[in-house]
């Protein structure tokens, strides 16, 4: 699809141009706004993940590029591009005069902007009605999960504990051998390990919410 422009009359920038030229150049147009919502619902529409899965591995893309980019490598995010941190500085006659602190912030209307643009995303996207209720609904899901496996682990001969550790998954069953510290970083590797889906379906089994079919 070809990209949307707008032309604009601006002062001509060929070499030998009368001063007073002027020439049309394009200036690419914005057809709207695709927020972090709509961005991981249509991904989601053409892969196998969650909106919610994608959320978590957008968000993970950003910390690591973030830890990479301060280290000073070159980020390279396929056709997105490649990545690197760029500043400037204040100048020094000699390599011994100069120090990090003449390195530059960002300051007056690039601060500005950057301090908006900022409060917009947290506004806007991450604190946001919906990524609230999310949040509290994946607390109360995640700490249930937690606390059923971790006492299960802690007490299996009860009926309820032989029951629940039925359904984990063989690589993180445990034995009555192990510490109490390996049980429970077991169950919090196997949490951990857990995708929005999976940890919600659990959560509902375990609840009693979503009860397999009787026939």
């Amino acid at each position: 699809m070809p990209a949307k422009y707008k032309l604009v009359l601006r002062r001509d920038m060929r070499k030998g141009a009368e001063k007073d030229a002027k020439l049309y150049y394009a200036n690419a147009k914005a057809a709207g706004t695709v927020d972090i919502k709509e961005l991981c619902d249509l991904i989601a529409e053409g892969s196998t993940a969650s909106p919610g899965d994608v959320k978590l591995i957008l968000d993970e893309l950003i910390r690591v590029m973030r830890r990479s980019l301060g280290k000073g490598e070159v980020v390279q995010v396929g056709e997105l591009g490649n990545f690197q941190l760029l500043f400037g500085s204040t100048g020094t006659l000699t390599e011994k005069e100069f120090n990090s602190t003449l390195i530059k912030q960002v300051s007056g209307t690039n601060k500005e902007a950057y301090d908006a643009c900022t409060a917009l995303a947290y506004g806007r996207i991450y604190h946001t009605n919906m990524v609230t209720q999310i949040q509290i609904a994946g607390f109360k899901i995640l700490g249930t999960i937690l606390k059923e496996y971790t006492d299960a682990v802690l007490k299996p001969e009860t009926y309820y504990a032989r029951n629940i550790l039925s359904i984990m998954p063989e690589q993180y069953k445990v034995s009555k051998e192990d510490s109490m510290y390996t049980k429970i970083q077991t169950v919090v590797d196997y949490v951990s390990g857990m995708t929005d889906s999976y940890a919600l379906n659990l959560y509902r089994k375990i609840k009693g919410i979503d009860l397999p079919e009787i026939k």
